[in-house]
């Protein structure tokens, strides 16, 4: 009976041994199981966390135009949706209210797998880019301006086009779908992306650049040339070139370049010596205090000066301008068959009897310029006529009838019966002094001014003596 007691008790004692370690491994395991929990609510909060402080920058040339957050993209729900989708109903408690749970859901939830989840992806299935557009829309901007040719005085060119600043909506969602598709947040690492615009193709581009542009080189002469006008002025007759002269001298070629057809600008010269060839004129003297004035006493044949009036034609017409063009003549004495020119040349002295002045140029200088006495109008006037100088002196006395004076410079052009002179007896020059107090015939002129005649002016030097009231 003692024995049966002693195995009975023994027995006891082996279950309550087997009872109380069975217990403590039960609550080693739910130990385990709510720090395991934790950690998984941690890695879940803190995927959320990032999420929340995750932004995508839009910038544009450098300049920040706003910084949003999923929130503002309009992105959150989806990644809220996304996180909890990773993680149990379980995983997402609070580890307070994890721990209040049976026995029995703690061990069921410790037999679970529950991967780590460290980082996701920002779906922008629901991308919502209001915000991003406002700001954009409050910066300025300019429009494209297409490329387009022009004529720049010498050749059309083309100006190549300006790209703009008005962005392109679709282009701007698509590249700002883009950047947020690149954002991976992670748990405790928030993803910061930026969209620089510039790096996009986000603006309306120039509806016409310089390579994919059509510019026609040569409508555009035509057109140019239907607004030019060119005139040619023929000693008092005007003619106007017509449309399509102006069309046959001038082309352009692929490059905009112009020029004048070398043959068709001879035809027309041709022309236009051979119908404004004047025979037997008047000579006409360019003459510094009037302009052209009509010498009757000298003749001669004008010929056009197809060289001269050829450049000219060319700089008008290569520059698409209007222009008045004074046709340019060579002025030929009519009588040699080869027709040498007439011309005073660059060396003469011209006396104007109507204005009472005289100039002297020497190799197209102009030497003197000044007013004058001539002869006694109606009596002793000085002879008009083209003249060389004959004889020059200096110290000389000039004796006649009714005179006896003494000159410093003396510059003979028919004899030494007419020449030019100083006259220091006189205080005044010019106006109408001749009409009443005129000289003998001579060209009486201040002492300075003959001074520098007498010490420039060579024999044979042409004098050209003109009263245009009584000439012309």
């Amino acid at each position: 009976m003692r024995k049966s007691r002693i195995v009975l008790v023994v027995l006891i004692c082996l279950i309550l041994l087997e009872v109380m370690g069975a217990g403590a491994l039960v609550l080693h395991i739910l130990h385990g199981a709510e720090a395991d929990q934790a950690a998984v609510y941690a890695q879940y909060t803190a995927l959320l966390d990032s999420g929340g402080r995750s932004v995508l920058t839009v910038t544009e040339d450098g300049k920040t135009i706003g910084t949003y957050t999923l929130a503002d993209l309009g992105l959150w729900a989806d990644f809220q949706t996304a996180v909890e989708g990773r993680f149990s109903w379980t995983d997402r408690m609070e580890p307070e209210a994890f721990a209040a749970l049976p026995i029995r859901e703690k061990l069921g939830w410790d037999r679970e797998s529950h991967p780590g989840v460290s980082s996701l992806p920002v779906n922008t299935a629901h991308l919502n880019a209001e915000a991003v557009l406002r700001d954009l829309s409050q910066e300025i901007r300019p429009k494209a301006q297409s490329a387009y040719a022009y004529f720049d005085g010498t050749a059309f060119q083309i100006c190549p086009e300006v790209p703009g600043r008005v962005l392109n909506q679709d282009a701007v969602l698509d590249a700002l779908n883009a950047r947020a598709a690149a954002m991976t947040v992670s748990a405790g690492q928030p993803a910061a992306v930026t969209l620089e615009l510039t790096d996009f193709d986000c603006y309306v581009p120039p509806e016409i650049t310089a390579k994919t542009g059509v510019f026609d080189f040569s409508a555009m002469l035509a057109d140019a040339l239907s607004r030019t006008a060119v005139t040619l002025n023929y000693h008092g007759t005007t003619e106007s070139l017509s449309k399509e002269i102006l069309a046959a001298l001038v082309r352009v070629d692929a490059d905009g370049q112009l020029s004048v057809q070398a043959d068709a600008l001879d035809d027309f010269l041709a022309r236009c010596a051979e119908g404004h060839r004047e025979t037997n004129k008047p000579f006409i003297l360019d003459s510094y205090a009037t302009g052209p004035v009509t010498i009757d006493f000298l003749t001669c044949d004008y010929l056009v000066d197809t060289e001269a009036l050829g450049e000219a034609l060319t700089e008008a017409l290569l520059k698409l301008e209007n222009a008045e063009i004074e046709v340019p003549y060579v002025c030929t004495d009519g009588v040699d068959e080869d027709g040498k020119p007439f011309s005073l040349g660059d060396t003469y002295v011209e006396v104007d009897i109507a204005k009472q002045q005289m100039t002297f140029y020497k190799d197209c200088e102009l030497i003197v310029h000044t007013d004058v006495v001539t002869g006694f109008r109606n009596w002793r006037e000085t002879p008009t006529g083209f003249y060389t100088v004959q004889n020059k002196d200096t110290g000389c006395w000039l004796s006649g009838p009714d005179f006896n004076v003494y000159v410093e410079y003396w510059v003979g052009f028919i004899g030494t019966l007419y020449g030019l002179h100083d006259a220091s007896w006189r205080d005044e020059f010019g106006g109408m002094i001749y009409a009443k107090n005129g000289s003998h015939g001579c060209v009486n002129t201040p002492s300075d001014a003959m001074q520098l005649i007498y010490e420039n002016i060579d024999l044979g030097t042409p004098v050209l003596i003109y009263d245009v009231k009584r000439d012309a």
